[in-house]
């Protein structure tokens, strides 16, 4: 079956035209302008409508397996395609979390019966799967998924010996970092605690789980990368001050690179007060000025991706 979309804005490669685009079955054949006359079994017209193509959203947390009853691969596979979202990268904190090749095999075997996007799946690391980390094959893997602070699941790997170890045996598979300090919050915690012994104020989280918390965390492994010379992705960039940690300049020339997420680019700390936890996640989010960074750099160039870091929101 033909399919045309005619009379379309397409945005491709920092450029939008007026085109036309075939596809046959489930490929696109053709692109070419809209005046031309080309004969087809379904006509789709487009105009005054923007036509992009599939979005990556590498930070994604599916709930297969392990939590099923709240969601699976096909549920959230069909968020993700009904948002515009044709591929995703799922991180490890499954139960069990996927740290070796039983835990992969399984989410693979579930992933082929139920997927209706594409998809790729992180290894988590922990202080006991280093050996397998290593020799794994790159092209099983999307990448390695690193917990420097707790947050949700058990994965977490901050051990300057194993970091030193392991950067140094990554082979340039991109090895992705939740970056936050637990010490840091754990102190920033028992303020918080003692201040309000009864019940913590929703508009603390930002400051128990605070800027400074990234920014040790994030500079800190940022340092390592530099010197090991080591493939370097930032998860969920909330800060502006993190922001002082990258460089600008074009994504094939960069060692290390970042995303931030939809949540810090429309909230900030103000809104914990009507929208309470609906806003709470892990980092967490910051002030306005923050906000505001943030938006500037993903056109200045220090951030690269957005990912959502969610679960079927699309």
């Amino acid at each position: 079956m033909k399919t045309l979309i005619k009379n379309a804005t397409l945005v491709n490669k920092n450029q939008q035209q007026q085109a036309s685009v075939l596809i046959d079955g489930d490929f696109i054949v053709d692109i070419f302008p809209s005046e031309n006359k080309v004969e087809a079994d379904l006509v789709i017209d487009a105009t005054n409508k923007f036509l992009i193509p599939g979005a990556i959203d590498t930070h994604v947390h599916f709930r297969e397996p392990g939590l099923t009853h709240k969601a699976d691969f096909t549920t959230e596979s069909t968020a993700a395609v009904a948002g515009g979202v044709t591929t995703v990268m799922d991180m490890p904190n499954n139960i069990p979390a996927t740290t070796d090749r039983e835990s992969l095999e399984i989410k693979e075997l579930e992933a082929q019966k139920k997927m209706l996007c594409n998809y790729a799946f992180y290894l988590g690391l922990t202080s006991n799967n280093l050996d397998f980390a290593e020799k794994i094959d790159p092209k099983e893997i999307a990448g390695y998924k690193l917990f420097l602070g707790s947050t949700t699941g058990n994965l977490l790997l901050n051990d300057e010996n194993s970091l030193q170890f392991f950067f140094k045996k990554s082979h340039n598979i991109p090895i992705v970092v939740h970056a936050e300090s637990n010490e840091i919050i754990e102190k920033s915690a028992q303020f918080y605690r003692q201040k309000y012994p009864d019940f913590i104020p929703i508009s603390c989280h930002h400051l128990i789980r605070s800027e400074d918390a990234c920014f040790q965390s994030t500079s800190r492994i940022v340092d390592l990368a530099k010197q090991t010379n080591t493939r370097l992705h930032i998860a969920h960039i909330s800060t502006k001050k993190e922001l002082d940690l990258l460089e600008s300049k074009n994504l094939k020339d960069k060692l290390i690179t970042a995303e931030t997420c939809p949540q810090y680019l429309y909230f900030n700390c103000d809104d914990y007060d009507s929208l309470g936890a609906r806003i709470k996640c892990n980092p967490s989010i910051k002030t306005p000025l923050d906000q505001k960074a943030l938006l500037s750099e993903l056109i200045d160039g220090k951030i690269d991706t957005i990912a959502t870091d969610m679960r079927h929101i699309y």
